[in-house]
C-alpha cells in the first residue's frame, strides 16, 4: 500500500512540475520537514529535486540542506562536497551565509578532522561578525550562536571543556533560547565535575523545551554524582519516556 501511495505522490509531483506549479523552494521546504522528522532519504530526494530545478545555480539552501541530510546519514565526505557547493554559491552571489560552514564543521568533525572543523566554525563566526556591523538580523544571530555551539561541542570532545564553556557562553549571550546551548554547557560543566552548575544548565534547557530527552538524561548523571539517587532515577525515567536509550 505504501509503495502505491509513493507512486501516486510521485505522479502528482510530476504533473505539477509539468504545469510549473512546484518550485525549488517547495522542495527545500519539504526537505526541511522530512529532515526534522527523521526521513533522511526523502529529505535527500527533495533537496536533489531542488538542485535540479535551480536553473540559475544560486540556491545555497538546497545544497546546505543536502549537506545536513548527508551528515545525518554519516556520509561525511559527500556532505563536505555539498557544503562546498553552498559556499561557492555564497561567494559568487555575495550571500555569505554562515550555515554552510557550520554544517561543514559537523562533517569534518565526523571525519575526526578537528582542527579543520574548528576553522570552519571560526569562518562562520567571522562572516556573522562582518555583517553585524551593517545589519541586525535574527537569522544571522542564530547562525552565529550555532557556530559557537558547534565549536564548543568540538572543543569539549577534545577535552577542552573550559574553552567549550567560553563558546557556549557566547552562544547563550547571542540567543539564550536555544536549548542545546544549555545542554552542551551542562555536559562541559559535568566533565569539569561542576555538577551543581551542570544541573542548573540542564534545568534551563528543560524550561525552554521540556521534550528533549538528553537534558533529563544528562541531569540524571549529574544528580547521581551528587548522590541524589531518587531525583536521578526520576530524571532517568523522564529521559526514557521521551525516547532516550537506556
Amino acid at each position: 500500500m505504501r509503495s502505491i501511495y509513493s507512486v501516486l505522490i510521485t505522479m502528482l509531483i510530476l504533473i505539477m512540475l509539468a504545469k510549473g506549479q512546484v518550485t525549488e523552494e517547495d522542495y527545500i521546504k519539504w526537505g526541511d520537514n522530512n529532515l526534522s522528522g527523521g526521513n533522511i532519504q526523502n529529505a535527500l530526494d527533495n533537496y536533489e529535486w531542488a538542485i535540479i530545478l535551480d536553473k540559475n545555480h544560486d540556491n545555497d539552501k538546497a545544497w546546505n540542506g543536502k549537506c545536513c541530510a548527508l551528515n545525518c546519514r554519516g556520509d561525511y565526505d559527500e556532505a563536505i562536497l555539498s557544503c562546498d557547493e553552498a559556499i561557492i554559491i555564497n561567494r559568487d552571489f555575495r550571500k555569505e551565509h554562515a550555515w554552510a560552514y557550520v554544517t561543514k564543521a559537523w562533517a569534518l568533525f565526523g571525519l575526526e578532522r578537528y582542527s579543520e572543523a574548528i576553522h570552519a566554525c571560526d569562518k562562520a563566526i567571522e562572516i556573522c561578525k562582518s555583517k553585524e556591523k551593517n545589519e541586525i538580523n535574527i537569522n544571522l544571530i542564530m547562525e552565529e550562536a550555532w557556530a559557537y555551539i558547534t565549536k564548543g561541542w568540538i572543543l569539549d570532545t577534545q577535552h577542552k571543556s573550559n574553552e567549550a564553556i567560553e563558546a557556549y557562553d557566547r552562544a547563550i549571550y547571542l540567543d539564550p533560547e536555544i536549548p542545546w546551548a544549555w545542554i552542551n554547557m551542562g555536559w562541559a560543566l559535568y566533565n569539569l565535575e561542576r555538577y551543581n552548575e551542570a544541573i542548573k544548565a540542564y534545568d534551563k534547557a528543560i524550561n525552554i523545551d521540556p521534550k528533549i530527552c538528553w537534558a533529563y538524561h544528562n541531569k540524571g548523571l549529574a544528580l547521581e554524582k551528587l548522590h541524589h539517587t531518587e531525583e536521578a532515577k526520576d530524571a532517568s525515567t523522564k529521559a526514557k519516556n521521551l525516547g532516550c536509550p537506556s
